[in-house]
């Protein structure tokens, strides 16, 4: 969606805000800037209106999802995002967006494999399981590696074997 050489700007979706040479701009305060500064016959506009315009593209096409949890489950959503230091909208699109990264590329075919859909769980670590814990990671290719190591053998044909094995790593005696 972006072409070479442009900008990707941070949109903060509930605040309606837009992240611009290190600061947060409103519609209103980016709007005011690019005045200023054509005011002033600086005419280097372009960065601020391409921010603005990615603000105003992100608020105006932004689709409301409403989410519908059981009393426990929202306090315990509440509690959370609380200790992330976020709203609970905040924290849910977070989670949300970290689950859709995780997932395999979408095939958009009629024969799509549901079958490689990932599932993402995770819980706080409890104290004494820190060096069992697991950290989330890029997803790893799922096409199987092209060489395999077998026992098979055959006089015509030399084994294929995994690099580093040998040839003699299941021979006996």
């Amino acid at each position: 969606m972006s072409g070479a050489g442009e900008v990707e700007y941070e949109v903060d979706i509930d605040e309606e805000k837009v992240l611009f040479e290190g600061e947060w701009y409103s519609r209103q305060t980016l709007a005011d800037r690019i005045k200023r500064m054509i005011d002033n016959r600086d005419f280097r506009i372009s960065g601020a209106g391409n921010a603005l315009e990615k603000l105003q593209f992100a608020v105006a096409n932004a689709r409301e999802c409403v989410v519908r949890l059981a009393p426990g489950d929202s306090q315990r959503l509440d509690r959370y995002a609380a200790r992330a230091g976020v709203s609970a909208p905040v924290f849910i699109r977070q989670a949300l967006l970290a689950y859709l990264a995780a997932q395999p590329p979408l095939d958009d075919g009629p024969a799509a494999d549901k079958s490689v859909m990932t599932t993402i769980t995770t819980e706080p670590v409890k104290p004494g399981e820190e060096a069992s814990a697991v950290e989330l990671t890029a997803k790893k290719d799922l096409e199987p590696s092209p060489v395999v190591a077998s026992s098979y053998s055959s006089k015509d044909e030399p084994r294929k074997t995994e690099e580093g094995l040998g040839d003699s790593w299941f021979k006996k005696g």
